[in-house]
């Protein structure tokens, strides 16, 4: 499944193979400002790619 990380509640209900890929994507934020995804809501931010990833050369 494509996309999809593994996650020990998801292990309940998929049968995942060994994984080919690692998404190793995070958020970087001032510690304490926002403690949850709801309340990014309606900002503005930045995005970064590594330079080896597709997504500089196809996204």
């Amino acid at each position: 499944m494509a996309g999809m990380d593994i996650t020990p509640e998801r292990e309940k209900q998929v049968l995942f193979t060994t994984p080919y890929y690692d998404n190793s994507a995070l958020f970087v934020g001032q510690q304490g400002k926002y403690t949850s995804v709801d309340q990014l809501k309606g900002k503005k931010g930045r995005r970064s790619e590594r330079d080896d990833t597709p997504e500089i050369h196809y996204g």
